[in-house]
């Protein structure tokens, strides 16, 4: 049986871009950030919070990512067992914005957290996002 070097270059070239993809997806959740863009208080107990997704490689907004899971608790004031109910809530024109109302009991500092697929991506992209409740 003869090694026919043709083969050999194949095999080594398949290797190389299927280690290219997997460090790529791997990788796809670090490359994004979840920033404060708004919050507001909207009446009693209640807190309008924008956040924006951004890319972190050129410092896009990414719009249509899927988030999937969001919570909110008083962690930063060292109380993580008061949580707050999250609800999406739409939000302005601005491109990879995402708004939610959450259910602030008491006022201090919350943290928002939150999972989101974006498209094209493996990963989960997570966050906790603080913001205050006057």
């Amino acid at each position: 049986m003869r090694f026919s070097p043709f083969f050999l270059i194949r095999g080594l070239a398949g290797a190389a871009a299927l280690a290219v993809t997997l460090s790529v997806a791997q990788a796809a959740p670090a490359d994004y950030r979840f920033d404060l863009a708004a919050s507001r208080s909207v009446g009693a107990n209640k807190t309008e919070v924008s956040v924006r997704l951004v890319r972190l490689r050129d410092g896009k907004p990414v719009p249509g990512a899927v988030i999937f899971a969001s919570a909110a608790d008083m962690a930063p004031e060292g109380m993580p067992q008061m949580a707050g109910k999250v609800t999406p809530e739409p939000v302005g024109a601005a491109a990879g914005e995402y708004g939610f109302l959450v259910d602030t009991a008491m006022a201090g500092h919350w943290m928002l957290r939150l999972s989101a697929k974006v498209q094209g991506e493996a990963g989960t992209v997570t966050g906790a996002i603080p913001f205050t409740r006057p």
